[in-house]
């Protein structure tokens, strides 16, 4: 049977191979459609000019610039499958022409992270944008078959879900080799796109009332992603800056880098700050796959309660209790050398979250199963 995995939109030249999370994710989903079927991955850029940028934000044109247009390509294929960023009157034109022009096939459209609404705050630049979603979000059933889905909904918008977990290429990073040694320094991360609900200004926070108490370890906060300046403004504020690193985007070798001393990931800290009470993100991933113990205030989706190497946080804006985080980092550390915790954590996570595994419920709905 044939598929197409159609990912839109993409703004042309931001993704760039391994180098986006996102897209690392699509490839590696699209890796294991080609072992079930005969693919195609469409990573369809749009074109924004300053005409197309200023048209997105008005209410009767697409969001989209001019990159989708429906022209046959799935007209002999048994499904699509699309990972999208807005509902709007594009996207419709283009599913309805499919399944004019072929009936039977099955549409699938995937959901990164539901409810949204919080990350889309309506403000004079995406009013329209944010609206146009929410009057085009209600004829999504006429066209799609399934939402996938990563967080356990039975269906969104009237529509059947899949609920997946959200899969990892165990392939594409492996467990640092670096020696730890905590008795000189605690090397803590976060890898994000870093928006308000990550909730990172609670370890900041956290920080100066541990060092404001007389605290004596030396903590390094490593903030991987794009600046935000409440965060950087809350760390001048508090004189932080030899323990909080704010790097900016890094990829390859370079992020490999800092990952190697640390001993801590951040997950997720603001998720009730969108009303996310369990977590399905990238970064707890990638720590599994990298080895690393971690800290959470919603709980990740795939680790069994009583995991050893998950600390929970309370579900609120508390600042984090650094004592707590400092004492639960030897502890992991206290019996095992890094190398056996970091290739135990991989093992876990593995066994649980590889892309091959989570997909499944996916394929064989797809094949009728």
């Amino acid at each position: 049977m044939k598929g197409y995995f159609l990912f839109a939109p993409m703004q042309k030249g931001n993704l760039i191979g391994a180098h986006s999370g996102v897209e690392r994710k699509i490839r590696t989903q699209y890796a294991v459609f080609q072992k079930n079927f005969d693919m195609t991955l469409d990573l369809r850029s749009t074109e924004y000019g300053i005409v197309q940028k200023i048209c997105a934000r008005l209410p009767f044109f697409s969001s989209m610039g001019r990159g989708l247009k429906y022209s046959g390509e799935c007209d002999d294929c048994g499904f699509l499958y699309i990972r999208h960023r807005f509902i709007d009157n594009a996207l419709i034109r283009y599913m309805r022409k499919v399944k004019k022009r072929n009936p039977s096939i099955k549409i699938v459209y995937e959901i990164p992270t539901y409810p949204y609404d919080t990350e889309r705050k309506p403000n004079l630049s995406n009013f329209y944008i944010v609206l146009k979603d929410k009057v085009n979000s209600k004829k999504l059933r006429k066209y799609v078959d399934r939402i996938v889905t990563f967080y356990n909904q039975d269906e969104i918008f009237g529509i059947k879900t899949i609920k997946l977990k959200n899969g990892f290429d165990f392939s594409s990073c492996y467990p640092s080799t670096a020696a730890i040694d905590l008795s000189k320094q605690i090397d803590v991360i976060e890898v994000s796109i870093t928006a308000f609900w990550h909730g990172y200004d609670r370890f900041i926070e956290g920080m100066h009332n541990y060092y404001q108490a007389g605290g004596k370890e030396n903590i390094v906060f490593h903030m991987v992603g794009p600046v935000l300046d409440e965060n950087k403004q809350l760390a001048e504020k508090y004189g932080l800056s030899e323990h909080i690193v704010f790097h900016g985007k890094l990829f390859g070798e370079e992020l490999d880098a800092v990952y190697a001393p640390c001993a801590l990931g951040v997950d997720i800290l603001g998720g009730h700050r969108k009303d996310y009470p369990v977590s399905s993100t990238l970064k707890s991933r990638e720590f599994a796959a990298r080895g690393l113990p971690f800290i959470t205030s919603s709980p990740v989706d795939y680790v069994e309660k009583g995991y050893p190497y998950q600390l929970m946080e309370p579900y609120d804006d508390s600042p984090i209790d650094i004592p707590e985080v400092l004492e639960f980092t030897h502890a992991c550390y206290r019996d095992k050398s890094a190398f056996d915790v970091r290739n135990e954590i991989r093992a876990y996570g593995e066994s649980r979250i590889d892309m091959n595994k989570t997909m499944q419920p996916l394929i064989e709905y797809l094949k009728g199963k």
